[in-house]
């Protein structure tokens, strides 16, 4: 089955929450890449996650991402900062 994750906020400036309510007692490892498919980030959450998760996106640019895990289908998100 094709668990969804969400990010919030959407634009985001400095973090993300990401959802991982689908994805109770698993190992997600998840990867966020630029528009053109390059890998900018990528980290863990053991199998013991919140369902909300915080990722740190101060090293990111302005820009359009995607993130996404390997459980399920991913979703674009916006950086803006000020």
């Amino acid at each position: 089955s094709v668990a969804s994750i969400t990010v919030a906020p959407n634009p985001a400036q400095n973090y993300i929450n990401i959802d991982l309510s689908a994805l109770m007692d698993e190992n997600v490892h998840y990867i966020i890449s630029s528009l053109k498919g390059q890998v900018v980030l990528e980290g863990n959450f053991d199998k013991d996650h919140h369902e909300v998760e915080t990722i740190n996106l101060e090293r990111l640019h302005n820009g359009i991402y995607f993130i996404y895990t390997k459980q399920g289908k991913g979703q674009k998100f916006v950086i803006m900062k000020n």
